[in-house]
């Protein structure tokens, strides 16, 4: 999922190659080459929101006990000032701040919220990106069909009836 933008970086650039060189072939590519960027976008759309709406607080817990290191769970604590996941007890990370009866609540409502905003936000981005995905799908289409022989020229980048 990390490797989307990077992916819809270097499409986008075989597409501005494929423009300015006005080159059906390389416009062709770059229209392929949108369709599995357009199944990333699902996909992390799709997972996000799934992940958000069911059982979420099942998973936190189970992966604040099995998953985060010592230092993972410092870091949540310390941000979220908060000790413990349901309680000071329960599998803190002692520091300074988190000790056995301290002040500061446990760390499960606060964690929960803010996985709930940030899945949401991030389904919610990407479905908005779907859109405009889409738009982009269908003008690379037009534009791969529009490129003919008028076009092609010894010199790539300037069309014939420019050159004297």
């Amino acid at each position: 999922m990390t490797a989307t933008p990077l992916l819809g970086i270097i499409i986008s650039i075989i597409g501005y190659i494929g423009i300015f060189a006005q080159s059906r072939k390389i416009l062709t590519v770059y229209t392929v080459l949108l369709w599995p960027l357009f199944a990333l976008l699902t996909t992390i759309g799709y997972i996000s929101f799934r992940r958000s709406q069911i059982n979420l607080y099942q998973k936190l817990k189970v992966s604040w006990i099995n998953e985060y290191s010592r230092d993972d769970r410092l870091v949540i604590q310390n941000s979220l000032s908060c000790c413990g996941f349901r309680s000071v007890n329960d599998f803190p990370s002692y520091d300074l701040h988190c000790f056995p009866g301290a002040p500061r609540p446990s760390c499960d409502g606060r964690f929960l919220r803010y996985q709930q905003n940030f899945l949401s936000d991030t389904s919610s981005a990407a479905f908005q990106l779907l859109a405009v995905q889409l738009l982009i799908m269908i003008v690379a289409l037009l534009c791969s069909n529009h490129v003919d022989n008028m076009f092609r020229t010894a010199y790539p980048i300037t069309p014939k009836f420019f050159i004297q």
